[in-house]
């Protein structure tokens, strides 16, 4: 029983990990099927991403920030296309450490699982790879039109994205797979990492677990309510509960875990809790969150999952799980994502003929508080991107996005979306500056903002565009303003 508590405890750590950003990572411009021109291959040396890297063009580089369940984070970005393949290599630092085998294997996975969330994406292979010491996975998989061959890197607490996209059609260019297999296998570290300063770890967490007191054992089977005003619950368990928080950090904002334990007659029971710093984006950012807590809470040597299926609480996103221990243990399992909250708990039965009802009694008795249950106030809409001053041709009168794509605009057209920006789940809105003569004329149209891969087809939407002139106490004036492109997946 001992042995089993800690074993709950230490994993109930590992669901945390859900490293979100696999799911954000842009795939590279679309490429061009009929470009023929031989590759110029050339090294990029980053010092600041401690990596260098042959691409076969000069690439462009971007930097976006991301937003996870764990913290938002800076996602630094390179591409080129080159011969009908796109290239592109990344890298993001988290503020933790993944360094335990469980939480290494579940952002892998997610990494795998958030190329192929779409319908039409299919697992061609992978396998483990190791760059050194450190460990990767390489990634084959059919998203929609294109080949995806994909090697990922988790050094200390920063993730490196190695991809290629080649059209289908390419596939079994040879001289394509030669520059591919050049590409990725030009990956190298500038020096041995170092590891920031204030950068919590996994493993030192697990080292900070407390077990249960000598007296948790003796504890009687009294069943009585787990309340938690502060984090918006209730539960009903077996005896009174051990409960711990552990800091995933020394910062008073850093990721905190809270866990409780309870013993009942053959019957033991855990409750987990842990905030988010942004609450999944889509359907598909909760399921990818949903695998990560069912692997890091559940998936044991002691424990086994037979069966998961979906299940909601109050509309909110969940999965109920059937468990086996060893040869006599049984139980069950839910998880559910609350905006900004996860929790997690199971029931198992120790006996030799297993207690299903004591089981449920736990699991059902699980609620949310009054705070829980009132909807969420919607984000605010992102903030308008500021106009290039350098670009404002001189005189021109700065006009709002509502009089420049309404009362000004005589021809509207919307951009298409681009097909392996679909395959990438890249969506949100791009932002264009454009600049009008006296008559209304375009003269100008440049990107402020938007996801990398739409920003092509908006800029092209945005020069098809036709205004009025714009009018200043009767006299026909240059303006600049901003038009914004919505790009949404069905």
């Amino acid at each position: 029983m001992k042995n089993l508590c800690l074993c709950l405890i230490v994993t109930g750590l590992c669901h945390f990990n859900s490293v979100a950003t696999f799911a954000q990572q842009p795939a590279p411009p679309p490429p061009k099927p009929n470009s023929t021109l031989k590759p110029v291959w050339q090294e990029l040396v980053v010092p600041a991403g401690n990596f260098k890297i042959e691409f076969p063009d000069k690439p462009v580089e971007q930097t976006q920030t991301v937003k996870t369940a764990t913290g938002n984070y800076p996602l630094h970005i390179f591409l080129c296309e080159s011969g009908g393949t796109a290239y592109l290599a990344s890298y993001v630092d988290f503020s933790i450490l993944i360094d335990s085998p469980a939480s290494i294997k579940t952002a892998l996975d997610n990494g795998r699982d958030s190329m192929l969330a779409r319908k039409d994406a299919s697992l061609i292979s992978e396998k483990e790879i190791t760059y050194g010491l450190y460990p990767g996975r390489e990634i084959k998989a059919k998203l929609g039109n294109f080949t995806a061959q994909t090697y990922l890197y988790l050094v200390k607490q920063r993730l490196y994205n190695l991809s290629a996209f080649t059209p289908v059609e390419l596939a079994d260019s040879k001289e394509l797979g030669n520059a591919v297999q050049r590409f990725l296998g030009s990956f190298r570290l500038l020096e041995v990492p170092k590891l920031p300063e204030n950068v919590a770890s996994i493993s030192a967490a697990l080292d900070n677990i407390q077990a249960p007191p000598p007296d948790f054992f003796a504890r009687p089977a009294v069943w009585q309510e787990l309340a938690s005003p502060e984090f918006g619950f209730k539960i009903t368990i077996p005896s009174a509960p051990f409960r711990q928080t552990v800091a995933l950090g020394p910062n008073p904002t850093d990721i905190k875990v809270n866990l409780w334990l309870a013993k009942g007659d053959d019957l033991f029971c855990t409750v987990v809790h842990q905030g988010l710093v942004n609450p999944p984006k889509d359907e598909r950012a909760a399921e990818l969150m949903l695998n990560s807590v069912v692997s890091g809470m559940i998936e044991t040597d002691q424990i086994q999952i037979v069966s998961q299926t979906p299940r909601s609480l109050d509309g909110h996103p969940g999965r109920e799980l059937k468990l086996q221990m060893g040869n006599t243990g049984t139980g069950r399992g839910r998880a559910y994502i609350v905006g900004k909250n996860v929790y997690a708990f199971l029931a198992i039965s120790l006996g030799e003929k297993p207690n299903d009802q004591a089981v449920a009694r736990v699991l059902d008795s699980f609620k949310l508080s009054q705070k829980n249950m009132e909807p969420a106030e919607p984000p605010p809409p992102p903030p308008m991107p500021k106009l290039r001053e350098e670009l404002i041709p001189q005189d021109a009168v700065k006009v709002s996005n509502g009089i420049l794509q309404g009362a000004l605009a005589t021809k509207k057209v919307q951009p298409e979306y681009p097909p392996i920006a679909k395959a990438a789940r890249a969506d949100g809105p791009v932002a264009i500056q454009v600049a009008l003569s006296e008559t209304g004329e375009l003269l100008d149209a440049v990107v402020l903002d938007g996801h990398p891969l739409l920003r092509e087809a908006a800029l092209a939407a945005a020069r098809q565009w036709q205004f009025n002139a714009h009018q200043v106490n009767g006299k026909a004036v240059k303006a600049v303003g901003i038009l914004v492109f919505n790009f949404t997946l069905q």
